[in-house]
């Protein structure tokens, strides 16, 4: 359990310990927690498996994410027969506007993170990844695709916003590199993997299940 919140005034330089019931500090006070010696509650203290699985969860989060940035790219002329389109410059956007969704992402997700901890923060931007992407399969127009594109991008941005603080709240400072190469390894699983989504490219004109069908399995 925590066991104290220690206080820093920037008008008294000197250390004081509140109690846990005790009011909220004023506007301006910077808080810190700190764990007792041992205890199970602390990541820091988590057992080698559990730490693990959580890297290896977060990684996975990476690779699909990442995946769902450029796996839409073989269907996209398709989809613009679908909505009966020939501008190059939105079957561009339908692609590149995830990607603009994960430099937004970060500069609210990581703060976020610090304040309400990790694992919201992942629960609710994997539900919000889901929820676009099957948005995006069954989008009655290229506007609304492109919109829940660039939504589901900022879900995606998670695990590039929050993985680096996972890794140093449950890894000690020698021991984050190996956890930073296994989490590096589900990102790059995910963006090197175009030959497999080139591969399964669809040939032929699709109908509006068909085409919903594609961009939701791309996405997801």
């Amino acid at each position: 359990m925590i066991t104290e919140i220690k206080d820093y005034s920037p008008e008294n330089p000197e250390l004081m310990v509140v109690n846990m019931n005790a009011s909220q500090p004023e506007l301006g006070w910077t808080r810190s927690l700190e764990w007792e010696d041992g205890d199970s509650k602390d990541p820091m203290n988590w057992q080698p498996r559990k730490k693990w699985k959580t890297i290896a969860s977060v990684g996975s989060m990476a690779c699909i994410t990442a995946l769902g940035s450029t796996i839409i790219a073989p269907a996209t002329p398709q989809i613009m027969l679908h909505f009966d389109s020939t501008n190059y410059n939105l079957a561009v956007l339908v692609v590149s506007i995830n990607v603009l969704g994960y430099a937004i992402g970060p500069l609210f997700l990581s703060p976020l993170s610090e304040i309400y901890g990790r694992a919201p923060i992942y629960h609710t931007t994997n539900v919000l990844f889901v929820v676009t992407a099957v948005a995006c399969a069954l989008a009655p127009s290229l506007g609304t695709l492109i919109t829940f594109r660039l939504l589901n991008g900022v879900a995606a941005s998670v695990p590039a916003s929050v993985g680096g603080g996972t890794i140093a709240d449950i890894f000690a400072p020698s021991d984050r590199g190996k956890a930073t190469s296994v989490y590096g390894l589900g990102v790059i699983v995910g963006v090197s993997s175009l030959p497999l989504r080139k591969s399964a490219q669809p040939q032929h004109s699709v109908d509006a299940p068909d085409c919903s069908f594609k961009v939701l399995t791309s996405e997801t």
